[in-house]
């Protein structure tokens, strides 16, 4: 057995207390010890202040966001860092999910920042429980800390949930979304013993004997393996960082709120919209988590450093909050920093003009929280290695793209996420050193015609 899958592990202790739910009562994460864990973390008792878990007034950010980092880093070391750590002693990979990886409202109520746990997982993973496309946000979050710390697959459990009228179509649609984005390892959910009962009920569908198109399902599977391997080949080819906001989250979560509240939602909409424009226009990134950037992130003038990753752009999403650590790099860093929306007025938590003084470095550029002006600047100060137009021109924003490097050979994966219409794009290569297909000879940039289904 070459590892073990964690399945949506979580320290989820809350329950909403509505007006009408008064009797239900409710709680939230806490062990024993945990008071003194935090006053030790964060150099106050929480006592006085726990009511302030239940509103989402501006005089309990403070609080709200302390008690969410030591949820997390207890939930670190109690749980993720120690199975971690056995799993190595015994040769054995770590792997799995954790739930509810692509809402930051539902990272915080089930445990906290997710992407600080993938750092102890042998093979990152998400969970895609449907016929639809997961969200941008899980499949970054893991493919980013795999990117950043050498991590070779990330794993997808796929097709849980989708129904058993899915159709092998529908499949490698699911399929080609992951890959574009990064996942590298598909593990289709799952294969029932028996049939029988309500088993046939149990997140369908299964995959074995049971199915009609069981003696042909080697088609799906032969072709998940080939992309798998394509998608695993090299290193991604990002330049561009997007700052996670989750810390802002953590002080403005609403816990009467069954989203998390106006202020959370605006700032997860945010931090939501700039991916989806950086994806439309095939602009590679990844996404940075504070916890890892403060554990691995380092400057050398125009480069921030994640682990085995450089880049040359640094996304402040609209935020409420920013951790120091992330300030002590920015301070130093002389590349491009885009700040989108209002400045946050808080570092740690805390009351701090300290990130509206990094407005008076020239490399630091203020917008308002506009996606796609952000993307503007990316394309004009740092530019882009792939370019995807359509054969009329457009600008072919339902193909998505995965571009990765190998020892001087490009793999560039593509995947039209139009279900509707077929893609007829112009796809530009702007790289030296690229395998050029058989008959190519000109030099680069590279302008290459397809058609994606």
């Amino acid at each position: 057995m070459p590892g073990i899958f964690t399945d949506g592990p979580h320290v989820n202790r809350s329950k909403k207390c509505f007006e009408d739910e008064v009797d239900t009562g409710f709680s939230f994460p806490w062990t024993s010890g945990f008071a003194e864990y935090f006053e030790k973390m964060h150099g106050y008792s929480p006592v006085e202040h726990l009511h302030h878990l239940v509103s989402c007034s501006d005089e309990g950010f403070k609080f709200r966001h302390d008690f969410r980092i030591a949820v997390n880093e207890r939930f670190l070391e109690s749980y993720t860092i120690r199975i971690s750590s056995w799993c190595r002693e015994h040769d054995v990979l770590f792997t799995g999910h954790f739930p509810h990886e692509n809402e930051l409202s539902g990272m915080i109520s089930s445990g906290g920042a997710v992407m600080s746990h993938y750092e102890y997982l042998d093979i990152p993973g998400i969970d895609n429980p449907s016929q639809n496309s997961p969200g941008i946000m899980s499949i970054k979050q893991a493919s980013s800390v795999a990117n950043q710390l050498g991590k070779k697959r990330v794993i997808g459990k796929i097709f849980g949930s989708s129904g058993y009228s899915i159709s092998f179509e529908d499949m490698k649609r699911i399929v080609n979304f992951q890959c574009a984005l990064g996942i590298t390892f598909l593990s289709p959910r799952h294969v029932q013993y028996s049939m029988t009962g309500v088993c046939k009920e149990d997140d369908p569908t299964t995959f074995s004997y049971h199915q009609p198109y069981w003696e042909r399902f080697r088609v799906i599977n032969d072709y998940m393996a080939r992309c798998s391997w394509a998608v695993s080949q090299g290193r991604s080819t990002a330049s561009v960082l997007v700052i996670s906001p989750v810390n802002s989250a953590y002080g403005a979560y609403d816990f009467n709120s069954e989203d998390g509240g106006k202020v959370l939602n605006s700032i997860e909409l945010s931090y939501t919209k700039v991916m989806e424009e950086l994806l439309a226009e095939h602009i590679a990134f990844d996404i940075g988590d504070e916890r890892i950037l403060a554990r691995h992130g380092s400057v050398s003038e125009d480069i921030l450093r994640v682990g085995n990753r450089e880049y040359a752009c640094i996304i402040l999403p609209y935020s409420l909050t920013w951790r120091s650590s992330t300030l002590d790099l920015l301070e130093s860093f002389a590349g491009q920093v885009i700040i989108m929306g209002d400045v946050s007025k808080r570092v740690d938590g805390t009351i701090s003009d300290r990130v509206s003084v990094l407005l008076d470095k020239g490399n630091v550029t203020s917008i308002p929280d506009d996606p796609p002006k952000a993307a503007g600047i990316i394309v004009e100060k740092i530019g882009i290695d792939v370019s995807i137009k359509g054969v009329e021109g457009s600008d072919a924003r339902s193909v998505l793209v995965n571009h990765r490097v190998e020892a001087g050979a490009h793999v560039i994966f593509l995947a039209n996420t139009d279900s509707e219409k077929a893609a007829e794009i112009y796809l530009t290569v702007n790289a030296l050193g690229g395998v050029l297909p058989e008959g190519h000879t000109d030099t680069i940039p590279k302008l290459w015609k397809t058609v994606l289904s």
